[in-house]
């Protein structure tokens, strides 16, 4: 009989255990993907009104770079669809604190947007799809390779092992 009160102490104590780790997921869920929606949400409203400007927008910038900086929005699209998958396969715990888990939610869609931009200097500068023809709206496929840039996190890497493959040939060609 004396043993029974100890066991359901330790009943309640599992019990109540997995209930603060399972609260202890959500909060850090939520500051991690709040801060990741938040900035794709402006992302997405400086996308919008930039369409709505475009003519004026190219007019003074040029095509070319509104179609970098347009692709350079549309990749935080296709970073937060990339965390977006793997969110059950994140490590998260709140007593990390909130500060951490907003700045790694905000980095993650960041490195996206990064590695759109580089896709987009890249596809601009003829060392992306070098020799792709569009058979469509170039923009369209251009906001297509942004949104897998930024949702990619083997893309940029592939990338710049490739500038830098052709740099060292053209270097060893040098001598």
């Amino acid at each position: 009989m004396d043993s029974l009160p100890l066991e359901q102490a330790k009943e309640i104590h599992d019990i109540v255990a997995g209930e603060i780790r399972e609260c202890s997921i959500r909060m850090s869920w939520q500051w991690y993907f709040n801060a990741a929606y938040s900035l794709v949400t402006a992302s997405m409203f400086l996308m919008m009104l930039a369409w709505t400007v475009r003519t004026e927008l190219r007019d003074v910038i040029g095509v070319a770079a509104f179609d970098v900086v347009f692709g350079t929005l549309m990749g935080s699209i296709g970073a937060l669809l990339s965390i977006a998958s793997r969110g059950d396969r994140l490590t998260l715990d709140a007593n990390a604190g909130a500060v951490l888990h907003r700045t790694e939610g905000l980095a993650r869609v960041l490195v996206g947007m990064a590695g759109a931009l580089l896709a987009a200097l890249a596809f601009k500068g003829r060392l992306l799809l070098n020799s792709f023809d569009a058979k469509g709206s170039t923009l369209a496929t251009l906001l297509f390779l942004h949104f897998v840039a930024g949702a990619s996190e083997r893309l940029v890497p592939s990338l710049i092992a490739k500038v830098d493959a052709a740099h060292a040939e053209t270097k060893q060609k040098d001598k």
